[in-house]
């Protein structure tokens, strides 16, 4: 499971050989999608918030953080991986492929939320582009990258043989097959 906690975040998992998004509308429909399911693997966005932002989001973000914690310690039976942005994103970066839209370049004179929405609108058309089948949103854009990362880890996880800097080889998709197709069989 794949896990953006922001206000306008959202999360994925796969369902044996099924992916499925969603964005976080509130608690009560949150309940609904998650009753019954189990995890054996997730990982979970940790964002600090910024002197830009009020103290209002400030504390909506962590709130969501830890209302996370708390669903995935009772949906799981292993403990959350937490992971900044920082690290899912340069995992994203370097599993680009050659004919996938390059990272986009920050300059001097970008603002702090005119950067923010460049990476979010690249984070969708990216995401889109990996998994066509999806009705990817900007709320689950990031969610759906996060989990692609957590499959990665799941089956790279650090220690075994693999160095801090994550490998391109998991991006990589089957001969004949898409990236969405090759990550399906990898799943079942």
């Amino acid at each position: 499971m794949g896990i953006d906690p922001g206000k306008g975040g959202g999360f994925c998992y796969n369902y044996g050989t099924m992916i499925v998004l969603h964005p976080f509308k509130d608690l009560e429909s949150l309940k609904l999608r998650l009753l019954g399911l189990t995890f054996d693997y997730s990982v979970l966005e940790k964002s600090s918030s910024s002197p830009q932002q009020g103290v209002v989001s400030s504390f909506s973000q962590g709130e969501n953080f830890g209302l996370w914690q708390g669903i995935l310690a009772t949906l799981q039976e292993d403990p959350v991986n937490v992971v900044l942005p920082a690290e899912w994103s340069r995992w994203i970066i370097q599993s680009l492929e050659p004919h996938e839209e390059p990272y986009p370049v920050k300059t001097d004179s970008t603002t702090r939320a005119e950067w923010y929405q460049t990476l979010k609108h690249y984070n969708q058309r990216l995401a889109q582009s990996r998994f066509p089948d999806l009705k990817v949103t900007l709320k689950t854009a990031d969610a759906v990258l996060i989990w692609q990362y957590a499959m990665h880890r799941k089956a790279n996880p650090y220690g075994k043989g693999e160095s801090q800097t994550p490998s391109k080889k998991r991006a990589i998709p089957k001969k004949g097959k898409t990236l969405f197709e090759t990550l399906k069989e990898e799943v079942q």
